[in-house]
């Protein structure tokens, strides 16, 4: 529960993130950090591109006999998972650092720690707009892009990313007074292709096992609701209310541990 105090303090907060001053140093921040991201790459922003069309040829090649038989546009349900489980896994790793590299900043600095953590999100977000806009294009191009539910995608996206910077900032926190967080996070990402409907659907399994990855993994229903926006939306599924309410919750409950644990994570640098 939050008390009084604690309310007290996140007005605060959040009344110094809306002053001018912070939203043009947000500005400052996101274009610096979104140009040093390329800064060194002879491709620049193409590997946002290259990356996932890599891992769809891989996927489509081999599970296209077993998964995608009985499919239509197989690729585009393949590219819609790459993209998503793409974007969760480098932007929390990303942020899982983002405090022990930022640390003299945060300390020297008066500005507001949430717009170091928000310019480090923003280059993956870049991104993962321009992978949405490329499964658009595959859409168009199957003729499944329905006009009638694209409406969706702003909000579907909008809870995804809510839901990611949550994990990432609940990783940050872990991250600084353990390093096994770092260890245990990278296991798990290479089991979560698999864990994740990317290359098969929910119906392929038993229902014991569906029922276990969608209930079990979160992602499953960000993924299956931004699958019905890229895939015609033919029928309303129950996963979307689902992701809609996940992203907020996750945000909420990283935000919260943030907040607690700040000061004492960045003392433990």
């Amino acid at each position: 529960m939050i008390d009084r105090r604690d309310a007290a303090i996140l007005a605060r907060r959040w009344r110094r993130l809306g002053a001018p001053a912070s939203r043009n140093l947000l500005r400052e921040l996101v274009g610096a950090t979104i140009r040093i991201h390329d800064h060194n790459s002879l491709l620049g922003a193409l590997w946002g591109l290259l990356s996932p069309a890599a891992m769809l040829i891989v996927l489509h090649t081999i599970f296209q006999s077993r998964f995608g038989a009985g499919l239509d546009a197989y690729p585009l349900f393949l590219l819609v998972g790459v993209v998503a489980v793409g974007f969760f896994l480098t932007a929390t790793r990303h942020l899982m650092g983002v405090l022990q590299a930022n640390r003299n900043f945060m300390i020297d600095s008066t500005a507001p720690r949430e717009i170091v953590i928000l310019s480090n999100l923003a280059p993956h977000v870049y991104k993962l707009a321009v992978e949405l806009l490329l499964c658009a294009a595959f859409a168009a191009y199957y003729g499944t892009l329905s006009w009638k539910v694209l409406f969706a995608l702003p909000l579907i996206a909008a809870s995804y990313v809510a839901f990611v910077l949550g994990v990432g900032l609940a990783l940050a926190i872990a991250y600084t007074f353990t390093s096994d967080v770092e260890h245990i996070w990278v296991l798990g990402s290479r089991l979560l292709y698999f864990a994740t409907p990317v290359f098969y659907r929910l119906d392929d399994l038993p229902p014991l096992a569906a029922g276990l990855v969608y209930w079990l993994n979160p992602i499953t229903p960000f993924l299956i609701s931004l699958r019905w926006v890229f895939q015609g939306g033919a029928a309303f599924p129950f996963a979307a209310p689902h992701a809609l309410l996940l992203g907020p919750m996750a945000l909420a409950l990283g935000y919260a541990l943030f907040l607690r644990l700040e000061s004492a994570a960045i003392e433990r640098i």
